[in-house]
């Protein structure tokens, strides 16, 4: 497998969108589309460590494929996608929003009980 085909295999495992990734990489869908595809074979250092944090794996598994799967963050690794997905929108949200929230999420529990 390819550094794009994982890229692109990642990618569709977290359910993350290539204009998705785009705008967090900060270029367009299409330069995306061209790493996943192999049209951009050498992939430049400063696009590999964002990349492999967006997509929530080592720079290494990104690379050659060695080590498992798994985030930079020791905090979200054994998460599934959506849970990752979760705690990365969460950390995106002030203090106010995330006890907003954090509120909510208690009532929905209470509701199941």
């Amino acid at each position: 497998m390819t550094t794009g085909e994982r890229m692109k295999s990642r990618r569709k495992q977290l359910g993350f969108s290539a204009e998705y990734v785009a705008d967090k990489l900060g270029c367009s869908p299409s330069t995306i589309y061209r790493y996943e595809n192999g049209d951009i074979e050498k992939m430049p250092l400063d696009v590999l460590a964002p990349l492999a944090s967006i997509l929530l794996v080592s720079p290494e598994y990104l690379l050659n494929g060695s080590g498992i799967e798994k985030t930079a963050d020791p905090k979200v690794d054994g998460l599934s996608p959506l849970e990752a997905r979760l705690m990365e929108l969460v950390r995106r949200l002030t203090d106010d929003q995330k006890k907003m929230l954090l509120a909510q999420i208690e009532l929905l529990l209470s509701k199941q009980e």
